[in-house]
């Protein structure tokens, strides 16, 4: 089986194959040993050592030499005190550095499973934090093919020496050697409390605090300045000059970017030299990262180039068409796997835009067409199964939650009877904040009014509502085309006291930095619906 429950259950069964005394025992290590699953043939060789098999002790030597299992393999030798049997090849630098990597992808908190790929990006000795001699960095670039013919492959960096580890964020591998290395080192000076992230709130509302960082930028004159992140720095140990560092956004001669404040190493980073997932964290990160490792500034970053597979449109709607087709007759766990996965965990919905255009562009068919008849193929299919299935199917977060918006889209103006149906359908499964803006915003699509007035009206004062600052701004200008105006000018100030309260709140460093930009941009908008509509 391939499920994990049964590997782990397969693995304990081959360690305990060591301490049976029954005829059939070496037969049944012999099938341990063919399994499909390397831990648990790891876990046969070990347990045929133990039961006097010099087998054992072979196949553990030669699991050192594959890159993916070698790290399990070692440890197995050295608790069986046979360590000086393993390989000079399993030690080499490279190898071991691909070793380490692997064996932390495989953990079941990563990738869960050992990558295509793997090679050696760069490896060098550093100095590393508090170190007393010069460490072996490795970074290393893996490659894990996606999981259908329609996924791009998983393509990432990471680091193995002091603490092995990835972010798994796309673009960083584009960038500079010495600033993976730089990202890597200020985050683990972060894990080991050496650098602590403060509350970059109590800036803001300390002016004279706020003078004195602006005072450290020297350059020429920064426009549209947000402070975002605000460090302690531990200077004793990391040895560094100054031990408050911040990072705001900010735009500079026209351009947007990062600016670090850093005493005499403040520095410019212009946003268009970076990869486009990077966040002010990251460069944070980087600024103080090269200090720590001594590495000198950088005036222009030269990106590595990054492929990206082209798929024929062909070969999108031959795919795609076949999940469809295996809607029909899946049982219900099947079903509830391709049509109830969240998000992006479900390949029907990540390529479903994928297929649309696709599909339109061999046909003759407008992608509204094609996006109206891939989507009710989906909602029939997730109408089927019980009651405690369709509360997963029909899950604002399932396919049909998250494809729902863009069909309301293409058939509002000319179908709002239907429009009020599905309105129907779904409220009892979207009694959620997300689910309410879906609804009222349909609603309102097909000239609905009353109705998206009715579903946000009852629940406008919910503690998840700060969460969903849309449906404020839709009620408000809902009440103050009916003649509320007081009503939608009270809603809306009470919003933006809850926003700036959040925003000022002890923990807001907790919620990171996607967060506060989302509720600094909700307060933001409703400060300019106020005026616009209650001037």
């Amino acid at each position: 089986s391939s499920d994990e429950d049964d590997l782990l259950k397969a693995a304990s069964a081959a360690v305990a194959l060591a301490y049976l005394d029954l005829p059939g025992r070496d037969v049944l290590l012999d099938v341990a040993a063919s399994h499909r699953d390397v831990r648990v043939r790891i876990e046969a060789a070990a347990a045929a050592v133990h039961a006097g098999l010099p087998v054992g002790l072979e196949r553990l030597v030669e699991y050192c030499k594959d890159v993916h299992a070698s790290v399990s393999a070692q440890e197995q030798l050295i608790q069986l005190e046979q360590s000086d049997l393993i390989p000079a090849d399993a030690l080499e630098p490279k190898f071991n550095a691909m070793a380490q990597f692997s064996h932390w992808l495989q953990s079941e908190s990563e990738l869960y499973r050992s990558p295509d790929e793997l090679d050696v990006l760069d490896q060098r000795q550093l100095h590393w934090l508090d170190s007393d001699e010069p460490l072996q960095m490795s970074l290393v670039r893996y490659r894990s093919a996606g999981q259908t013919l329609l996924d791009d492959d998983d393509i990432g960096v990471g680091i193995v020496g002091s603490m092995t580890w990835s972010f798994f964020s796309e673009g960083i591998e584009q960038l500079p050697i010495e600033d993976i290395y730089a990202i890597h080192c200020a985050y683990e000076a972060h894990v080991h409390y050496f650098i602590e992230e403060l509350d970059a709130s109590e800036l803001l509302e300390d002016g004279i605090r706020l003078n004195s960082y602006r005072e450290q930028w020297t350059g020429e004159p920064l426009e549209q300045v947000e402070f975002v992140h605000l460090f302690r720095i531990d200077k004793l140990i990391l040895k560094i000059p100054q031990s408050t560092t911040a990072i705001a956004t900010a735009v500079l001669d026209g351009e947007p970017g990062w600016v670090v404040f850093d005493g005499s190493r403040s520095r410019w980073y212009p946003q268009s030299q970076f990869p486009e997932a990077t966040t002010a964290l990251f460069v944070l990160r980087l600024h103080i990262g090269r200090q720590l490792l001594g590495f000198p500034a950088v005036e222009v970053r030269q990106l590595r180039a990054v492929e990206h597979r082209e798929l024929a449109p062909e070969t999108v709607v031959s795919e795609y068409e076949n999940w469809l087709g295996e809607l029909p007759g899946a049982s219900d766990e099947q079903r509830l796997d391709m049509l109830g996965s969240y998000g992006e965990l479900s390949k029907l919905n990540r390529h479903f835009d994928k297929y649309v255009a696709a599909k339109a562009s061999l046909t003759n068919q407008t992608q509204e067409a094609v996006y109206v008849d891939t989507y009710e193929r989906l909602l029939e299919a997730a109408q089927r199964g019980d009651a405690a299935q369709r509360v997963e199917t029909l899950d604002a977060f399932a396919v049909v939650g998250e494809k729902f918006p863009g069909y309301v889209s293409c058939i509002a103006a000319e179908e709002p009877q239907r429009v009020a149906k599905l309105i129907d359908l779904f409220e009892p499964y979207w009694d959620h904040y997300l689910g309410r803006r879906y609804l009222a915003k349909a609603a309102l699509q097909a000239g609905l009014r009353d109705e998206a007035q009715r579903i946000l009206e009852s629940h406008i004062d919910d503690d998840d509502n700060i969460f969903s600052n849309e449906n404020t701004q839709i009620l408000a200008e809902i009440w103050v085309d009916t003649g509320k105006v007081d009503e939608a000018r009270e809603l809306l100030s009470k919003a933006n006291k809850r926003i700036q309260d959040e925003l000022s709140g002890p923990d807001i460093a907790e919620y990171g930095e996607e967060f506060v930009e989302d509720l600094r941009l909700s307060l933001k908008q409703n400060q300019e619906l106020y005026r616009r509509l209650l001037p």
